[in-house]
């Protein structure tokens, strides 16, 4: 038995590696596969939020070049000033939405599964490597909610 889950139609398969300087940032986004990610070299840190925040995250709309990813910087501090702020839905809670804030560092594995939010902000010179392994259906229908599938 494997721990892999094989793919059908024989996508996503293979070690896909990244490579960044310090400060460079990936928006907040979900994936649709398991994810277990491997910091080679470096750190970086990482903010976690489960599929239920999807409301909360004001996600670009399906169809749009950033699909899936939040529609705000999180880095930007104006963004949480009420003046500064791009309309957003009353009900935006952002602030007050769970999340696990965490330090990968060389030799740490973190595990995803599909589904799971994550933002992302390399700390020094890093490399990271990832696989995804088969589609998790835990929150699909939360994400779905949020208009995707």
């Amino acid at each position: 038995r494997t721990l892999f889950i094989p793919y059908p139609d024989n996508k996503w398969k293979g070690i896909n590696c990244r490579f960044g300087m310090k400060g460079v940032v990936q928006t907040a986004h979900y994936d649709g596969h398991r994810n277990m990610i491997a910091m080679v070299q470096g750190s970086k840190r990482y903010i976690v939020l489960p599929p239920t925040t999807c409301p909360d995250l004001e996600l670009f709309p399906r169809g749009h070049p950033a699909a899936r990813h939040a529609s705000f910087d999180w880095a930007d501090p104006r963004e949480r000033q009420r003046e500064h702020r791009r309309p957003r839905g009353s009900s935006s809670s952002f602030c007050s939405t769970p999340a696990v804030d965490l330090i990968l560092e060389a030799g740490d594995v973190l595990y995803l599964p599909s589904f799971w939010f994550h933002y992302i902000v390399s700390l020094d010179r890093s490399m990271q490597c990832n696989s995804r392994s088969g589609k998790g259906t835990t929150g699909i229908d939360i994400i779905a909610k949020c208009g995707f599938d």
